[in-house]
């Protein structure tokens, strides 16, 4: 029924329902991952340090430093865009400016050259 995120560690998984994700241990105990203070998710694995791999830890660092890399790579663009954005913005006012100027150029003109002929 519930889609599973994916292994958490030392065979917990993470699945979603409701609101809350909820990690399963092994045994089949869950939990509700809450967030923490700084939005960070607290899991709470009741598993000693020693009963994990090393390389899980390796693993999931290499996976969180692959996330930073996209986020930062998404950032990096979303600035790009947001700077080409205001430039768009910015030439437009100037083109409306400009706009404005001629309509207000060639309405004054009109309104000599009627002057003059009257």
């Amino acid at each position: 029924g519930h889609p599973v995120l994916g292994p958490l560690v030392a065979g917990c998984y993470i699945e979603v329902r409701g609101e809350a994700p909820v990690a399963t241990t092994p045994g089949g105990e869950d939990f509700v991952a809450m967030s923490g203070p700084n939005g960070d998710p607290a899991v709470n694995v009741e598993h000693e340090e020693d009963d994990v791999p090393a390389e899980e830890y390796d693993t999931l660092n290499v996976m969180l430093d692959q996330i930073n890399s996209c986020l930062d790579n998404l950032e990096e663009k979303n600035d790009a865009l947001n700077a080409k954005f205001q430039e768009l913005l910015e030439s437009n006012r100037q083109a409306r400016m400009e706009f404005r100027q001629q309509q207000i150029d060639a309405t004054v003109l009109s309104i000599e050259s009627k002057n003059q002929k009257a």
